[in-house]
């Protein structure tokens, strides 16, 4: 809402679903959605957002334009979006994995009751407690990337070949979304590179190069003289 070109920045990395339930009666996701189907036809700002959450009536609340701009009152700058927008990625997979855990041992729980036996090593036994164990050790990982792995091991030695497929699908696009942020955020800082150094953005040749450089890093395909160039960079 401060600045409707940071949409083109995190337009297709966020989704309404990214954020969390706001502890007002206006819902972050609402905006957000508001605001990602405005973009880039219509105008952005305060008063526009307002009259589309009150044509859509959907938090269900009298919504003015006053308690919209306490949102942007909150927010000091856009300077930062595509970090703020990898913190909000990172979030949700981990509210996401954390859910998908939870359900899984519930319904191991359910299972685990409708049997009748007094076998230790049953196998309804031996899941629900290899589920709680998940349950635990994923709560003692704080990055939500060691968890994801931490839990895709857990899986594979115990063979639940079933439930890793599902994790496997669940982060993939996780991972897309994260990949991208990384390469505006590591673009910005190449560009911020580039005019520290005295160049302009109005030299195509050069973008290209740095572009190029930039894809081949994070598809794993630099060579070290270039990973050795951007580190120069770094140090100038």
């Amino acid at each position: 809402m401060l600045n409707s070109q940071c949409m083109a920045e995190v337009v297709d990395v966020l989704t309404p679903n990214s954020f969390k339930e706001a502890t007002n009666d206006i819902k972050h996701s609402d905006i957000y959605g508001c605001i990602r189907s405005m973009y880039p036809t219509q105008i952005i700002d305060t008063l526009t957002i307002t009259k589309e959450l009150h044509k859509r009536s959907l938090s269900g609340v009298e919504v003015t334009r006053a308690t919209i701009a306490t949102f942007t009152n909150l927010v000091a700058s856009t300077a930062h979006i595509q970090y703020h927008a990898f913190i909000l990625v990172q979030e949700g997979m981990s509210e996401m994995l954390n859910n998908w855990i939870n359900t899984k041992l519930t319904e191991a729980q359910k299972a685990n009751e409708l049997v009748t036996h007094t076998d230790l090593n049953h196998p309804s036994i031996i899941r629900e407690k290899d589920f709680a164990a998940i349950r635990s050790h994923a709560a003692k990982v704080p990055d939500i990337f060691d968890r994801v792995e931490a839990l895709r091991t857990f899986l594979a030695t115990y063979n639940y070949k079933d439930e890793l497929e599902e994790l496997n699908d669940m982060s993939e696009n996780i991972n897309a979304k994260v990949k991208a942020i990384r390469k505006r955020m590591f673009t910005a800082n190449i560009l911020g590179h580039i005019k520290k150094m005295g160049h302009t953005t109005k030299q195509p040749e050069a973008i290209d190069t740095l572009v190029n450089i930039i894809n081949e890093i994070l598809d794993g395909t630099a060579t070290p003289e270039i990973i050795n160039q951007v580190h120069l960079l770094n140090r100038a």
